[in-house]
């Protein structure tokens, strides 16, 4: 090798002049060695060397997961989007539910039966009319009426109703705030009835 010739050629000429044996420095810097300098240099460059390239390739490898601005942008528009969503998913919720299933109001009417059927044109439904008297003569006539039309989604208590037209009933129901077609064409939904004796 270069560094062993120079240095056999720098202790030869020591020799003859006379001079004690120093020890011998590596140009590269690598610290003082003697005769194993030889040995191990390419062991320390090939140490060097491998140092380097594990900084190069973890810097590297931090470059590559480090996120773009891009993604951290179109990852926050996506998370609000979502949320968005849901929060759209919850008002329509709450507004179906208020609507059509929420009751508000229920009680009792009393009056006579007048009118019964099953219509529709596509949802069958049961549909009633009662005449709620409120004030009657001594022979037992109305003379000032008003008119309850009602629906039911009960079998059982459009059954019932069937069998009692043209008499005073007593009537159960409950106020929606709006129809469903497949439900009834009015917001009063009766839930049970009686014979009003």
């Amino acid at each position: 090798m270069i560094f062993s010739s120079r240095n056999e050629e720098r202790r030869q000429g020591e020799g003859a002049r006379g001079e004690k044996n120093l020890p011998l420095r590596c140009p590269l810097d690598f610290g003082t060695w003697n005769l194993g300098f030889g040995i191990l240099s390419p062991f320390a460059i090939f140490v060097k060397k491998e140092t380097i390239m594990a900084d190069f390739n973890q810097s590297k490898n931090s470059t590559q997961l480090a996120p773009s601005k891009t993604k951290l942008f179109f990852k926050r528009i996506r998370k609000y989007i979502y949320l968005a969503l849901t929060l759209f998913v919850v008002i329509v919720g709450i507004y179906v539910y208020w609507s059509f299933f929420f009751t508000f109001s229920d009680g009792y009417r009393a009056g006579l039966l007048q009118k019964f059927s099953r219509k529709g044109t596509i949802f069958k439904t049961y549909e009633g009319e009662m005449i709620l008297s409120s004030v009657q003569s001594s022979k037992n006539v109305a003379l000032a009426s008003e008119k309850f039309l009602f629906s039911v989604a009960d079998n059982d208590v459009a059954l019932q109703l069937e069998k009692l037209q043209g008499q005073n009933v007593v009537v159960h129901y409950t106020e929606k705030n709006n129809t469903l077609p497949w439900r009834g064409e009015t917001v009063f939904i009766v839930s049970s009835v009686k014979l009003n004796e």
